[in-house]
């Protein structure tokens, strides 16, 4: 078969990163795409015909993406969309439909909210896939594609290929916030985060039960049930350290957010760190 991999084109001129879980605008950074290049290798050992279109990196257009899809003529055509222009990536998908090829569709995000998402997206996605084991659930159903794939694959991660680096034509093309590091590559050690999540808030902030009820966060332990995104909201361990330095968050309004500089704080550019927000940001809070 042939398998088409493909990065999407930028959003608005705006560098995106579709990676693993990390799908959201990065303005700063142009970011190597390992997991498709991982999935790669995979299809190559397994005998099938890849190509690699990198239109982030590479800054094409959907016409230029299109032409040259339309050269390939893929079989099965591979590619992630991010939750910050959804809509935009999808326009991959219906290139791929117009030349006769089927589509899998790699989104994190929207993983509580599947059913009514493929029903949008189900006439010109063939697979919805929103597990994070895809890197080698794809390469094994690609010949026979479920519509939906939800649950991970439990794999040893040390035997992992790596990603096939040749499919790269310029390495200096990707570059992070420090221009000097180039050529450079990103590529993964681990699944998940082996030190645990770092991101804090001071003992005092309030944290939403699942009933409503608001408490202190030094108040949440072990099975304390908490509102989130999901039904599955069950505290299961507890982390606290120190930190010297808090960063205090004035909203309109006169609502103050207090949390570490590295804590992600969702607004309408994407995730951004605390440390990097901008006077002017709009972030969400309470849902708002």
């Amino acid at each position: 078969m042939k398998i088409l991999l493909v990065n999407p084109p930028r959003f608005e001129g705006m560098p995106i990163c579709r990676i693993t879980r990390c799908e959201n605008i990065v303005r700063e950074s142009v970011i190597t795409p390992f997991d498709l290049l991982i999935m790669a290798n995979i299809f190559r050992d397994n005998g099938h015909e890849v190509f690699f279109i990198d239109a982030n990196t590479d800054s094409l257009d959907y016409f230029q993406l299109s032409s040259e899809m339309q050269e390939i003529k893929p079989d099965v055509t591979v590619f992630h969309a991010s939750q910050d222009c959804f809509l935009h990536d999808l326009e991959t998908a219906k290139i791929a439909k117009l030349i006769g090829s089927k589509t899998v569709l790699i989104n994190w995000t929207f993983k509580t909210m599947i059913d009514e998402v493929y029903q949008d997206i189900k006439e010109w996605v063939d697979c919805f896939v929103v597990n994070h084991s895809y890197m080698i659930d794809i390469p094994n159903v690609i010949e026979n594609l479920p519509k939906v794939i939800t649950e991970n694959t439990k794999y040893d991660f040390d035997k992992l290929p790596l990603p096939d680096w040749d499919l790269i034509k310029d390495f200096r093309k990707y570059y992070t916030r420090v221009k000097s590091i180039s050529p450079y590559a990103v590529t993964t050690t681990s699944w998940g985060c082996p030190q645990h999540c770092l991101f804090c808030v001071p003992t005092d902030t309030l944290i939403t039960l699942d009933d409503g009820e608001k408490i202190s966060i030094q108040d949440v332990s072990v099975g304390t049930v908490l509102r989130g995104q999901n039904s599955e909201n069950k505290v299961t361990k507890l982390y606290k350290r120190k930190s010297e330095n808090i960063i205090k968050i004035e909203i309109d309004g006169g609502k103050i957010l207090e949390v570490t500089p590295e804590h992600p704080i969702y607004t309408k550019r994407g995730w951004v760190l605390a440390n990097d927000l901008n006077e002017n940001d709009e972030v969400l809070v309470d849902g708002e």
